[in-house]
């Protein structure tokens, strides 16, 4: 079993973000039959730090590709580049 943890990171520029990453990966490790931490990050380029800091904490994309409103996007589909546009990240804990 494990317990997926998501959260919208709107804070740049700050130490907020990552404060509020290792207190996921506290709780993930602290808590029982947690295995992986999930999150994601928007893919626009307000959110590059974002981006830059889930690499850098060892998160990796989890295989699946983007998603835009919770679904998978294919091939020749068109979407609206905005907050809803979202690439997931996983860590094994």
């Amino acid at each position: 079993m494990s317990i997926a943890f998501y959260k919208r990171c709107t804070i740049r520029r700050s130490y907020s973000g990552n404060a509020i990453t290792l207190l996921f990966r506290w709780f993930g490790k602290n808590s029982y039959e947690v295995y992986l931490t999930h999150m994601f990050v928007i893919m626009t380029a307000d959110y590059g730090n974002a981006q830059q800091l889930y690499i850098q904490l060892g998160y990796l994309p989890d295989g699946r590709g983007l998603h835009y409103k919770n679904k998978v996007l294919h091939y020749a589909e068109t979407v609206i580049l905005d907050d809803d546009l979202v690439l997931y990240f996983t860590k094994a804990i």
